[in-house]
């Protein structure tokens, strides 16, 4: 588990450097989350909207 925790740390790291990235052309579904570590469980895909008041 801690190999495949830190390949993915990696793969995280340097998609984050890519130019693609930083021109904000690779997303995830429309966000710049890619939801890889560190970032996983926090960020907008883990948001829960509050409901409308009534």
């Amino acid at each position: 588990m801690q190999a495949l925790m830190l390949a993915l740390r990696r793969v995280s790291d340097v998609l984050m450097a890519s130019e693609p990235y930083r021109a904000g052309l690779l997303t995830l579904w429309g966000q710049r989350d890619l939801d890889l570590p560190p970032g996983w469980g926090a960020g907008p895909l883990y948001t829960i909207p509050h409901p409308e008041s009534s």
